[in-house]
């Protein structure tokens, strides 16, 4: 077996997460707000997942690389909502048969809105669509979250809530100015418990200042709390993206070795307590609906991560929220100026896209196949097709048992298991080694 500086040595490459396939870098911007209507109309989705961006923030948290708008300004809160709303209009006028089985708020730090303005952003859309009883999730800041929040959003609906735990140790926590503490974690937990949620952490390695028994000590409260799911995130340090990033330098971050130790201590310390991996970044309690999921393979991953839910459809509202149909993806204004402006306007705020064709929706269906099950099904002539470069990797990856190909079934093993993005890009027909070095983020 490798040791960690085996494996980092061989295999530490950048490669595409795959929220999407197409990947967000090789969309063709070939949509346009009257396609995406035509798309909504063909399709006529029955089942429909809502994804609700909510994109302020009062500190600016800087290993963070999702849109957020920084303000202590809490009077954008009812302008946001208003738009917010007329954009779930114009998408209601064509889905009034539609369910929305799933609903998540995102950010941002959702819970910088008021329990109220929460409930009136609710109630607008509930007017809209046709929601289900279940299935309602958010984001939860422990320092931006309280008891009245969960109260609130529980009457409306919501079950579960996903706590951006991140880490434990206060060193850490400063150098991304995350500004919070344990304490406030087992706060939010204890009200949650008391009133019925289901709750998801999220944990982040490769932070800057992390070391090996910050790892430990988030084990320890994974076990004394026992969320029933995990999501363990690689930090992604792209400065040339993310500004905030340059806070700190690179020598405080974990090099990739440490960053595999890393992988391996949480992932055997939480198999440990009971948990079961899930992909190659989450983690579940047998109880957990999402472990359900795994096991009566209805599992699937999109921009949010691996889901219990899939719908026909994922629509997102709100500046940078990204919609997923089957034949097309597309995102809107960034820019909550310009994501008015264009609403004032009566049309969808969308800035860029992708029409998937068949054969994209192929190789789409095998890479999903990959991230949530670790095998698919590939053709027979599957290692001829591939480039030089990635048939070199593919052999290295077989050689070191990371991955198997028997006959016409591609699998990822356990030992590779912290590598399924790699294995993913072989099945990607955009994708090259070495045309990838500033536009994705490390395999590890």
């Amino acid at each position: 077996m490798l040791t960690p500086s085996e494996v980092v040595e061989k295999y530490h490459l950048t490669v595409p997460r795959y929220t999407s396939y197409p990947t967000h870098p090789s969309w063709k911007n070939d949509v346009s707000a009257s396609s995406v209507l035509d798309v909504v109309r063909e399709e006529n989705p029955k089942e429909i997942s809502l994804y609700i961006h909510l994109p302020f923030c009062e500190d600016l948290c800087t290993y963070c690389g999702c849109n957020t708008r920084i303000t202590k300004n809490h009077a954008v809160e009812e302008v946001y909502i208003y738009f917010l709303l007329k954009e779930a209009a114009l998408y209601s006028l064509l889905l009034k048969e539609a369910t929305v089985k799933e609903l998540h708020f995102g950010g941002g730090t959702p819970t910088f809105f008021s329990p109220q303005n929460l409930a009136k952003l609710m109630n607008g859309l509930s007017k809209l669509f046709k929601l289900s009883s279940t299935g309602y999730s958010l984001e939860c800041h422990p320092a931006h979250t309280d008891k009245e929040h969960l109260e609130v959003l529980k009457k409306v609906g919501f079950t579960r809530v996903s706590i951006g735990v991140q880490d434990t140790s206060a060193q850490v926590l400063k150098a991304i100015n995350r500004k919070q503490n344990t304490e406030q974690v087992r706060g939010l937990v204890t009200w949650a418990n008391e009133l019925g949620y289901d709750v998801n952490f999220d944990l982040v390695y490769g932070l800057p200042f992390q070391k090996a028994q910050n790892i430990i000590d988030s084990i320890e409260l994974v076990k004394e709390l026992k969320p029933g799911r995990i999501a363990w995130y690689s930090y992604a340090h792209v400065p040339w993206k993310k500004p905030g990033q340059r806070g700190y330098s690179e020598v405080n971050l974990p090099h990739a070795v440490q960053k595999m130790e890393m992988w391996n201590q949480l992932s055997e310390g939480l198999k440990a307590i009971g948990y079961m991996a899930i992909g190659f970044d989450h983690f579940a309690l047998p109880k957990d609906s999402l472990y359900r999921a795994f096991e009566n393979r209805k599992l699937y991953r999109n921009f949010m991560g691996y889901t219990e839910f899939h719908t026909d459809a994922l629509i997102g509202l709100g500046a940078s929220s990204i919609s997923e149909f089957k034949g097309a993806f597309w995102q809107n204004e960034k820019k909550n100026e310009n994501y008015y402006a264009l609403l004032k306007e009566g049309n969808l705020p969308i800035v860029n896209g992708h029409i998937i064709t068949p054969k994209e929706q192929e190789i789409k269906a095998k890479i999903m196949n990959v991230l949530c099950y670790m095998h698919t099904p590939v053709e027979a002539d599957f290692e001829a097709r591939l480039s030089t470069d990635k048939r070199e990797l593919l052999n290295e990856l077989l050689n070191d048992k990371m991955i198997a190909l028997k006959g016409d079934k591609l699998a990822v093993t356990e030992e590779g298991r912290a590598f399924m993005r790699l294995a993913a890009c072989f099945l990607d027909a955009e994708f090259e080694l070495n045309t990838a070095e500033l536009r994705f983020s490390s395999s590890i």
